[in-house]
C-alpha cells in the first residue's frame, strides 16, 4: 500500500456545488498520486453533500458530522488523517495548478517550518487576502494589511495565515493540541498560530502558488457571522489576557468611516454597516 504523505482536510456545510468543484480541482491538480488523500467532514444539518460527495467521488473518506463548529470538525478530520503533512482548505476554494510537490519540499528543507499558506485570488485572479494581523481591527491597521498582501510582506510572530489553506505538520498539529474546540467558527488561526510559536515553532507565506478563494462563499447570515466573530474575539483576547474591548473600539470606527462614504455614495452596503455598527456598540457595552 503506498504511504500517505499529505492529507487534505474540508469541512463543509451546505452547498454541495461549491464543495464539488472544490475536490475537483483537487483531483485535476494531483501531483502526487496515491500519496494523496482527501477527508471530508460534512457539518451540513442534512445529508445532502455528504451522498452527492460519495456519489460522485469514491475514494474521498466522508464523514457525517454533527455541526460542533469549524474547528472541531478540522480536528475531527485530522483524527482520520494518515498523511505526514495535512491541509486544511475551505470548501469555497478552487485550485488552480499543482502544489503538493510544492507544499511537501516546503517542510522537507525548513525543519522548524511548521504551517504555512499560498496566495489566495479571487476568481478572476484578483489578489485576495492570504494573511492577516495578529492584533488586527481599524481603519490603520487595515489599510497596513492589505498593503502588505499587495507587496507580500508576511511577517511571522505578528500575522497569522488565512484559514482558507493551511498547510501543517500533523506532529505539530497533534503537540500545540489542535484547533481550540471552543471557539465555533473564526480567530481559530491566530489562537492555533500562538500556540505554535509557544512551541517554537514558525509559519510562513509563499506567493509562489495560487488558490481561488471565494471569500464568504458558504456563508449566507452575515449578522450571525459577525456575531460569532465577534464571540470568537471575546475568548481569544481573554484567552491571551488582553482586552477585546480596543478591538471592538478599532472595528467600529472602522464601520463609522464606512457608513460616511456609504451614504455619500449611495452604496446598497449602508443597512448592513449600520446593523454593524449597532452590533459593534452593544458588544462594546456589554464588555467595558
Amino acid at each position: 500500500m503506498t504511504k500517505i504523505s499529505l492529507s487534505v482536510i474540508i469541512v463543509s456545510y451546505k452547498q454541495a456545488d461549491i464543495v464539488l468543484d472544490c475536490i475537483s480541482s483537487i483531483y485535476q491538480y494531483n501531483d502526487i498520486g496515491e500519496q494523496l488523500e482527501i477527508i471530508l467532514v460534512d457539518n451540513s444539518p442534512t445529508h445532502n453533500v455528504y451522498h452527492a460527495v460519495v456519489e460522485e467521488f469514491a475514494t474521498v473518506h466522508a464523514i457525517k458530522n454533527n455541526n460542533t463548529g469549524f474547528g472541531a470538525g478540522n480536528n475531527l478530520g485530522a483524527a482520520k488523517a494518515t498523511g505526514e503533512y495535512i491541509l486544511f482548505l475551505n470548501p469555497d476554494t478552487i485550485l488552480v495548478e499543482s502544489i503538493f510537490k510544492f507544499a511537501i519540499n516546503k517542510f522537507e528543507i525548513n525543519s522548524n517550518l511548521s504551517m504555512f499558506g499560498l496566495k489566495l485570488v479571487s476568481k478572476k485572479l484578483k489578489r485576495n487576502a492570504s494573511f492577516y494581523l495578529m492584533d488586527g481591527g481599524g481603519i490603520f491597521r487595515n489599510i497596513l494589511i492589505k498593503l502588505c498582501n499587495i507587496c507580500d510582506v508576511y511577517i511571522d510572530g505578528f500575522m497569522y495565515i488565512s484559514g482558507a489553506n493551511l498547510f501543517i505538520k500533523r506532529n505539530d498539529f497533534i503537540q500545540c493540541g489542535q484547533f481550540d474546540k471552543n471557539i465555533f467558527m473564526y480567530y481559530e488561526e491566530p489562537d492555533l498560530t500562538m500556540r505554535l510559536h509557544e512551541l517554537g515553532k514558525s509559519t510562513n507565506y509563499y506567493n509562489d502558488k495560487k488558490i481561488i478563494h471565494l471569500e464568504g462563499g458558504t456563508s449566507s447570515d452575515s449578522e450571525l457571522a459577525l456575531r460569532r466573530r465577534l464571540d470568537s474575539a471575546l475568548y481569544f483576547y481573554r484567552k491571551i489576557h488582553k482586552n477585546p474591548t480596543k478591538l471592538f473600539v478599532r472595528e467600529l470606527r472602522l464601520d463609522k468611516l464606512k457608513y460616511a462614504i456609504y451614504k455619500i455614495t449611495g452604496s446598497n452596503k449602508i443597512t448592513q454597516t449600520s446593523i454593524n455598527i449597532n452590533i459593534l456598540s452593544e458588544y462594546i457595552a456589554a464588555n467595558k
